[in-house]
């Protein structure tokens, strides 16, 4: 074996994660540089599934993206040992473990009364096992861009779940939310990661949603505020499913061919618009 000071390895961290890998980062140096960076990989508990990867090193900092599916898409804890050889051949080992866990849970069921969605089921994330996990439920598509709902928690009572992942019970979810779509719409509901990982389908549904045949109420239109350049027009909007858009067409007296139309918005629980006089 040939003399000399070993390689160094530091700040070794998971770098990046998402449902499918993780990356694993650590800083190497070595006074007759390093030559190579191998990880032996294998998930806690079951050595006989280890395997060796070759890292990236660029800079003194090497890297490996470890896919989950050579493991079979294990969630829990990993071990990692990481070795760095110089050119020397003197090498240095070091140990490093990392929990890997994708929130669980299952949308139970689904319901639709008069354009109100209900959603029933339970999730959780074991990188958070004593927290309630939030969800958003998506209505119509599975990017959330049509009709996105958040703020869902789920924090009621399911001793089922608790006893099967040994844990409080409180990750069970029965929510109700307002959608201003129709007819036959699926309903995506996403458990919102914690830890390493990202978010989670846990469920998607078919239901049929009857059309809004009741139109918005507006009261109390007036202008506000106004100065040399601007008037602000505010009013009152309601309706049974949820306003969507608020829009105001305006033109000058005699002039309607003139008239623009402007977007409202919606400030402290009014409609408002302000519209430019130039």
């Amino acid at each position: 074996s040939s003399e000399g000071e070993p390689p160094s390895i530091t700040d070794t961290r998971v770098e990046s994660s998402d449902s499918k890998s993780f990356t694993v980062a650590c800083n190497v140096t070595a006074n007759r540089r390093v030559q190579s960076v191998k990880m032996a990989v294998w998930p806690e508990n079951k050595h006989d599934q280890l395997k060796w990867y070759d890292a990236s090193v660029s800079e003194n900092v090497a890297k490996l993206t470890i896919p989950i599916a050579d493991f079979g898409n294990y969630n829990g804890k990993y071990v990692i040992h990481i070795y760095a050889y110089d050119f020397e051949n003197n090498s240095v080992g070091y140990p490093f473990e990392t929990t890997f866990n994708q929130p669980a849970g299952v949308l139970e069921s689904v319901w639709e009364t008069d354009g109100t969605i209900r959603v029933r089921g339970w999730a959780l994330d074991k990188d958070a096992i004593d927290e309630a996990l939030e969800l958003h439920a998506y209505v119509g598509d599975p990017t959330g861009v049509t009709d996105k709902h958040e703020g869902i928690i789920a924090d009621l009572i399911r001793e089922d779940v608790g006893k099967a992942f040994s844990c409080d019970p409180y990750h069970g979810f029965d929510a109700e939310f307002k959608t201003f779509m129709t007819g036959t719409q699926d309903i995506y509901v996403y458990a919102i990661n914690k830890g390493n990982g990202e978010n989670v389908l846990i469920g998607k549904k078919t239901v049929t949603i009857s059309e809004d045949t009741t139109a918005p109420v507006i009261n109390g239109a007036d202008v506000v505020s106004s100065d040399a350049e601007s008037f602000t027009v505010a009013c009152d909007v309601s309706d049974n499913r949820g306003v969507g858009e608020v829009k105001m067409f305006v033109w000058p007296d005699d002039n309607q061919d003139a008239g623009i139309w402007y977007t409202a918005e919606a400030v402290d629980g009014q409609i408002t618009a302000t519209i430019p006089i130039a």
